[in-house]
């Protein structure tokens, strides 16, 4: 034992340690933004077209850069067999937490002639660009000037 030390005796080193470990036991109630969610709560979430419900959402596309999510994988098997789509966040319209439901922008037509989502395939910037011209929605990756609206890019 060092100088001055005790038998029970925590240096800061110790205390920190034994903080973490105690935290790491029993979490903090979550103090952070009310407004974000675990993507494991957004799964399964109903999906409302302009004109009606169009499925569910089965998983997310994230950036693995920026880790930003580009992507909602939307399954429209209750409509049509073996369907999925993709659905950027940009086209959501409202989410309504108490009724797991997410709303977009887009109508049932237009997503049913949808360009498809291949889970097994790699997304390139080719599919993007098709994707974002069926839909008559601006990409996220090219700069755009100020005022410029989405009905002017149409």
């Amino acid at each position: 034992m060092g100088m001055g030390a005790y038998p029970g005796s925590l240096t800061a080193e110790g205390r920190i340690e034994a903080n973490m470990r105690a935290r790491w036991a029993k979490p903090a109630e979550a103090q952070g933004d009310i407004h974000l969610r675990s993507a494991q709560v957004v799964i399964s979430n109903h999906v409302h077209a302009i004109d009606g419900d169009i499925g569910h959402v089965e998983d997310l596309i994230v950036d693995d850069g920026t880790w930003a999510i580009r992507y909602l994988v939307v399954n429209t098997s209750n409509w049509w067999v073996g369907h999925q789509v993709l659905v950027a966040p940009r086209w959501i319209d409202a989410v309504s937490w108490p009724e797991a439901k997410v709303s977009v922008g887009l109508n049932r037509d237009e997503i049913s002639h949808g360009p498809r989502y291949d889970p097994k395939a790699q997304i390139d910037r080719q599919q993007e660009e098709s994707m974002y011209r069926h839909f008559g929605r601006p990409d996220y990756w090219t700069p755009r000037a100020k005022g410029v609206t989405t009905s002017s890019l149409r």
